[in-house]
């Protein structure tokens, strides 16, 4: 009985198989899913609109906690042009930037230790670099310091962190998160440091 219902079903089944098969391949010629993607959909059973792309995510929220926030406008304060604030600014300062972004792994490394050490500079970030207005090469990195940075586990990123920078001569300086922030004392950390 159970074999009479799904030779009837048959051609059913042959169908809605046809009908996934043109529909996939229509996104693949529209461009809206690659074939890989198509495969994997089908594989693993679903049976999902394979151009329907869903990602379990939400917005963040502020870019800035409120400390990088203070202390970015004093940086935009201190990096302003000299005698023209219209000007051209001294530097231009980046927020989280990643660290990947300023320095990468030696060329001719073995590809699993490049791969590793990439992968760790691809999780980091700082809180801010300042460059240079014309060529946009990195003059100094900005790391906020507050509380959480005591924790052995953030001391050892820090570290991390600290270590690449040396290692590849970006310049670093660490500032302690305060309630406010001078102007004059921004800039005179910068000028040292720099």
């Amino acid at each position: 009985m159970v074999t009479q219902v799904l030779l009837q079903l048959a051609p059913l089944f042959a169908v809605l198989a046809l009908l996934l098969v043109v529909t996939g391949a229509i996104a693949v010629m529209t461009g809206r899913v690659s074939v890989r993607e198509l495969l994997a959909t089908l594989l693993s059973g679903g049976i999902e609109d394979p151009t329907k792309e869903t990602w379990p995510v939400e917005a963040a929220g502020p870019l800035l906690t409120n400390a990088e926030l203070s202390y970015f406008r004093v940086l935009e304060q201190v990096l302003r042009h000299p005698t023209d604030p219209s000007g051209t600014p001294q530097m231009r300062v980046f927020c989280k930037v990643r660290l990947a972004d300023l320095v990468q792994p030696k060329r001719g490394l073995d590809r699993s230790v490049w791969q590793a050490t990439q992968n760790k500079l691809d999780r980091k970030h700082v809180d801010f670099v300042l460059v240079d207005p014309s060529t946009y090469v990195p003059r100094l990195v900005i790391e906020l310091d507050d509380a959480s940075h005591r924790r052995a586990r953030a001391q050892k990123a820090d570290a991390q962190k600290d270590t690449a920078l040396a290692v590849a001569g970006v310049r670093l300086l660490r500032a302690k998160t305060l309630g406010k922030y001078e102007a004059e004392d921004v800039a005179e950390a910068i000028r040292v440091a720099i």
